[in-house]
């Protein structure tokens, strides 16, 4: 098992935890594999299976794996001081520059945001 899947994924809410392992397991496979169609970087026809079933459930919207990732992502934010993070648009590159508020885990400052045009 990748840890760092466990890690990104594992405050993942889908409303059962069973449902939250089915995820870092199709993403250990996908990620395994990255070359491969879904039959070929599951392990087994019931994984197959599992793993369109997972992408046809109406109870996990992309919202509920893009929030898990989103916690994630702040909660490593919170273990650094000044953060530069460069954002690509279509015509040119952002530079943000984040700092993350001590005193509010939930409040984040842009000190400067200055377009790069190439």
């Amino acid at each position: 098992m990748e840890q760092w899947i466990t890690q990104e994924l594992e405050r993942t809410e889908l409303g059962d935890t069973r449902r939250t392992k089915r995820l870092i397991k199709i993403v250990e496979n996908l990620s395994a594999k990255p070359e491969a169609s879904v039959p070929q970087a599951s392990e087994t026809w019931a994984q197959t299976k599992a793993t369109y079933d997972f992408w046809d459930s109406p109870y996990i919207k992309p919202s509920m794996i893009r929030q898990g990732h989103i916690d994630a992502t702040v909660e490593r934010i919170t273990q650094h001081s000044p953060l530069l993070s460069l954002s690509e648009n279509i015509c040119h590159f952002r530079i943000l520059e984040l700092l993350y508020s001590k005193r509010s885990r939930d409040s984040f400052l842009i000190t400067n945001t200055r377009p790069i045009f190439f």
